[in-house]
């Protein structure tokens, strides 16, 4: 399985999480409503930005498009909340960049990557 690549500073103001419910919920005739959980795993789903220098950036790309199927595929990806590494894809593939102001000392452009990753624990 393929691993997150090493390179891009994850910027901690732009992280977050939010579980997707695993529970179905029953109105009962006599009174409260009945709850069961659907699976033994949760799925998270946590924004995230990345801030990637004009080559990591076109390198992360590829490694997107080639490496994990457009964000399709399932990949290895640290979590920073608790140092664990876990199973995690790009929700829906889908990502948004922007160029970065201001730039670096040495006036390379670089990118902010805006995304969403699903992880299932």
């Amino acid at each position: 399985m393929e691993t997150w690549p090493a390179y891009g500073v994850l910027l901690p103001d732009q992280f977050g999480e939010a579980v997707q419910p695993n529970v179905d919920r029953t109105q009962m005739e006599g009174g409260s409503v009945k709850q069961t959980r659907r699976g033994s795993l949760e799925t998270f789903i946590k924004p995230a930005s990345y801030l990637f220098s004009e080559i990591e950036y076109s390198d992360w790309k590829a490694w997107r498009k080639n490496n994990i199927n457009r964000g399709v595929d399932w990949f290895n990806r640290l979590d920073p909340l608790d140092g664990v590494i876990k199973q995690t894809r790009i929700v829906s593939g889908e990502f948004k960049a922007e160029q970065y102001s201001p730039e670096s000392p040495g006036g390379e452009l670089r990118y902010v990557v805006n995304l969403s990753f699903e992880v299932v624990e």
